[in-house]
């Protein structure tokens, strides 16, 4: 199984190119793996979140896990939830990754991808670097 974290803003400035990375980046995963073995993995809000949803909706069989933030009442909380959500998966011997779609580095989505690197999460950068050294 391959567990990916998807994180990025509620009001992406280019939709389409998001739209359009996730199709690209993911769907050999999915040839690969199987619908049945990728795991998106976002907070379902609008945005970035939907734009995923979207495409996993359409791929027969796909699921994905989500963390709506109803539930939490602070994102960034949300968003550590999320990241030892994907870690315990590694820990059972799943692969992992987390896809941030950053605008800026102080951001949530920002500080998500700063907590699954922290993780040892293997994290992509679709958007500004997200990294500590990157600030």
């Amino acid at each position: 199984m391959l567990y990916i974290l998807f994180t990025g803003s509620r009001e992406p400035s280019n939709p389409e190119e998001v739209e359009h990375l996730v199709r690209t980046h993911l769907g050999p995963h999915v040839a690969k793996l199987g619908p049945e073995n990728v795991v998106p993995v976002h907070g379902s809000a609008v945005g970035v979140d939907s734009i995923v949803q979207g495409i996993v909706d359409g791929w027969y069989g796909m699921h994905s896990d989500t963390f709506p933030a109803n539930f939490f009442r602070d994102p960034l909380v949300r968003n550590a939830f999320m990241v030892k959500y994907v870690s315990d998966r590694k820990s059972r011997g799943h692969q992992v990754a987390c896809w941030a779609f950053a605008e800026k580095w102080a951001s949530g989505t920002g500080a998500c991808a700063r907590y699954a690197r922290a993780a040892n999460i293997p994290t992509v950068d679709w958007g500004v670097n997200t990294e500590r050294s990157a600030r």
